[in-house]
């Protein structure tokens, strides 16, 4: 008996047409930008961190972090204050004043120290919380419904999902605390110092011609146009800077994952003899690196050139403009120094964007790889609400497979296969006959990791559905865990592990059970290909899909292992894809795939 997907031939034009619709389809689950701010978008992904189960302590360390830096403004006031009396002081030439300032010194040095210390603590505490929230939530999202594997099948920019969730995670999170820190420090600095330092200025009288202009407070216009000039030419000069940093970022992590994948596939490049082309590969990458390297020093050098001259004129101009006044006797030298100290904090705290500026952004490179990231994550859920024609999987309570219009469609936008129609009974055997694109489409189908395209399948409401695929997973570590993987199966016991292994002739493994090792470098394929089968059965499934298991055995062991399956799991339904030669009495029938141009042609 043979299932045929569709009944009757399509016009051309029916087929072009379904053609284009399915590149739209496919098209739909390419991720896009989002219209709204970076900041926007980071606060939906990142900021009901704060309204997780630890919310309580996560706003107690808050909180400390606010009351830290509050207090650490305040001693700031206060050691402004200590300048004037240290000075006058000084100028007095009054030792008890002096050594009643160097106790008053004491006493701010000590609470500044345990002031910075808690906050460095609440601080770093903060960063590690919100950091295991977002990477666990990241994590999850990834690591489900095998989203993981559908982002490897979808457009957009978030390749290197291993460094996005193991470094940029980690620069987001401890950044926004730093940068939130620092920037609500000048806040506040910025209100108690605008102040004082309107105080400590007085007023300006300039003669023009007949008229006399009083301006009052004028060192703190002075100190806004200053910072006001800082921050717009910082704006103007370092904007090339997160282009650059988000460049060198993404070069960094190609070239990671390069060496990565070397490390992996270390055996067949060795017996290819293939080193030659993986140096050239990743010497080509480490130029991208070198090249965006120098792009970011260039944008650094004119950063810092502007700003080293910048900070250098904060701490000059001030004393040279009231240098007058104090040789005029109209202050004297604590005020002085008293003022050009708040003025130097003044402009510091408004120049916060010009010293961040570097942070910021790397930041906002990183910011932006998460929230590509996870754009990427959404755009793999297997029903999407965009997405009104992607193939639905459903559980029944009926005990057969089924096909309803089931239409699959390739990454480029083509029909791989369309309308599959068709019922699959409990205990049958079906060997898959189609391409192998089309065959590994419709497993993945099955497993809920292609929703591309359109149509229903419909599985038995039954939790023994495993597959086999050619080339199986098998986890660092001891093989009898390895061969229980994953972890949530139910352990048997050694002896019913022993006779299984021995069925399949692979005796000479069982004193290695509690070995350590890499399993997948230390036994062959077709071993691993066995086992794999062992540990499908050792779970008693209803269901297995086979795609090219026993494609690295011998034939005689091949027959030995599907002999093993029959006689261990007779009710067991079987579909089979696979591209050798195999017994067609293991099968009871067929299931053809085609696409519509082979269905048009024949």
């Amino acid at each position: 008996m043979i299932i045929r997907d569709g009944t009757d031939m399509e016009p051309q034009t029916q087929l072009d047409e379904r053609v284009r619709r399915a590149a739209e389809i496919r098209h739909q689950w390419r991720p896009t930008r989002n219209t709204g701010s970076t900041l926007l978008q980071l606060a939906q992904l990142a900021l009901p961190f704060w309204k997780s189960s630890k919310a309580i302590s996560i706003w107690l360390l808050t909180a400390l972090v606010f009351l830290m830096i509050v207090s650490q403004v305040l001693l700031m006031v206060w050691y402004s204050i200590w300048n004037a009396d240290f000075y006058n002081a000084i100028e007095r030439k009054s030792m008890d004043q002096l050594f009643a300032q160097v106790y008053v010194y004491g006493t701010i040095l000590l609470m500044s120290m345990g002031a910075a210390a808690t906050l460095i603590t609440a601080k770093r505490g903060l960063q590690i919380a919100w950091r295991t929230w977002l990477t666990k939530r990241l994590v999850g999202e990834w690591m489900r419904d095998g989203r993981h594997y559908r982002l490897q099948e979808i457009g957009g920019d978030h390749e290197n999902e291993d460094g996005r969730i193991a470094e940029d995670v980690r620069l987001v999170t401890e950044t926004a605390i730093e940068l939130f820190a620092s920037g609500l420090y000048a806040i506040f600095l910025l209100i108690s110092f605008v102040g004082l330092l309107w105080a400590l200025s007085g007023s300006l009288i300039l003669h023009l011609g007949s008229m006399n202009v009083t301006i009052y407070g004028y060192m703190v216009w002075l100190a806004f146009a200053f910072a006001g000039l800082g921050a717009f030419t910082t704006i103007v000069i370092g904007r090339r800077l997160v282009v650059a940093t988000d460049q060198r970022q993404s070069a960094e992590a190609k070239y990671r994952f390069a060496l990565l994948s070397v490390r992996e596939h270390a055996q067949s490049i060795a017996l290819a003899h293939g080193e030659r082309d993986e140096r050239d590969h990743l010497s080509h990458l480490f130029k991208i690196i070198r090249n965006a390297w120098h792009a970011q020093s260039i944008a650094y050098t004119r950063l810092t050139l502007f700003s080293s001259g910048y900070s250098w004129l904060a701490t000059g101009v001030p004393l040279v403009i009231l240098a007058p006044r104090y040789f005029a006797g109209d202050i004297t030298l604590g005020v002085l120094v008293q003022t050009a100290m708040v003025f130097g904090q003044v402009t510091s705290t408004l120049s916060w964007l010009l010293d961040n500026y570097p942070r910021i952004a790397e930041w906002e490179a990183s910011v932006e790889r998460v929230l590509r990231l996870h754009e990427a994550i959404e755009a793999t859920h297997p029903a999407p609400d965009n997405c009104p024609d992607g193939i639905k999987v459903y559980k029944t309570p009926g005990p057969k497979l089924v096909f309803r219009g089931v239409t699959a469609v390739s990454p480029s936008g083509e029909i791989v296969f369309a309308d599959l129609n068709g019922e699959i009974m409990p205990g049958e055997r079906v060997l898959i006959e189609a391409s192998p694109q089309a065959a590994l489409a419709l497993f993945r189908i099955v497993g809920g990791l292609w929703p591309w395209g359109k149509g229903i399948v419909e599985l038995p409401d039954d939790s023994g559905v495993l597959f086999l695929p050619e080339r199986p997973y098998f986890p660092k570590g001891r093989l009898r865990a390895a061969l229980l993987y994953p972890s949530q199966a139910r352990l048997p016991d050694d002896g019913v592990i022993a006779a299984a292994v021995n069925a399949v002739g692979l005796a000479h493994l069982l004193p290695r059970l509690d070995d350590e090792a890499d399993w997948e470098q230390e036994i062959p394929l077709a071993e691993q290909q066995a086992l794999a089968v062992i540990r499908a059965l050792l779970r008693h499934p209803c269901w297995i899909f086979m795609e090219n298991a026993t494609a690295a055995m011998e034939t005689t062991d091949e027959q030995t292992l599907l002999s093993y399956i029959e006689t261990a799991r007779p009710d067991c339904t079987i579909l089979t894809i696979t591209h050798r030669e195999i017994d067609q009495r293991l099968h009871q029938r067929s299931l053809q795939l085609k696409t519509p141009v082979e269905m048009h042609q024949s």
